[in-house]
């Protein structure tokens, strides 16, 4: 990092997708230069590159400013560290995901691979990506064996996490719903509140948005 480059902000390609994203409709996200390349290699030309810790709350907000799509898939690598970095951002997102300001996609790339090693093999991966909290729903249940009394118990845990975390809305209905068809379990848990201001850029936002009413 240095004064002239920050990899926490930098967004590789970004000047390169502008038409092509919205030709898609969406942007694809993934880790590191070269796997941005390979996608573009074949045919996925909408598709950018972070980073140094993985994407973040200002990569996100310099894509879908630069783009004006709010409609981002990613795909991060599917070693541990790219793993850790989409459970990372989806907790820092999730006021912006649950009122519905960004439509977002999460592919986990299948033995550790990254995009360069999948090749062309990237395009049907990304359109099959599920929606973020049914990935989520698949990250911390997925198929849980009914038989075996210490896997339903952690996955009893991770719906009571998932219900803990969202307000009222399409997220926590479709969580609710897939406990009781797959686990029979409806626990009793209080939605949290929906955030009204999400960062103080947010509330600089409607204020801006007051004085231009009242002018």
């Amino acid at each position: 990092n240095s004064a002239l480059f920050n990899k926490s902000s930098h967004v590789f390609a970004l000047d390169r997708v502008v038409r092509t994203a919205r030709q898609f409709g969406e942007v694809v996200v993934v880790e590191g230069q070269l796997g941005a390349i390979a996608c573009h290699v074949h045919g996925l030309t909408n598709t950018v590159a972070v980073g140094g810790l993985g994407l973040t709350a200002d990569h996100v907000r310099e894509i879908t400013r630069t783009t004006g799509i709010s409609k981002l898939v990613l795909a991060l690598d599917g070693d541990a560290a790219g793993q850790r970095a989409q459970d990372k951002l989806l907790g820092n997102l999730l006021p912006k995901l649950v009122k519905g300001e960004l439509d977002l996609r999460i592919l986990s790339l299948p033995g550790g691979q990254d995009p360069a090693e999948v090749g062309a093999g990237m395009a049907d991966l990304v359109a099959a990506a599920p929606l973020w909290f049914i990935w989520w729903w698949d990250r911390e249940v997925g198929r849980v064996d009914l038989s075996d009394p210490a896997a339903v118990q952690q996955a009893h845990k991770g719906v009571r996490r998932m219900l803990e975390a969202l307000p009222e809305g399409a997220a926590r209905d479709y969580i609710q719903k897939r406990s009781a068809t797959d686990l029979q379990y409806k626990p009793r848990v209080q939605a949290k509140a929906m955030v009204t201001f999400a960062t103080t850029e947010d509330c600089w936002w409607f204020s801006r948005r007051a004085l231009r009413a009242c002018l």
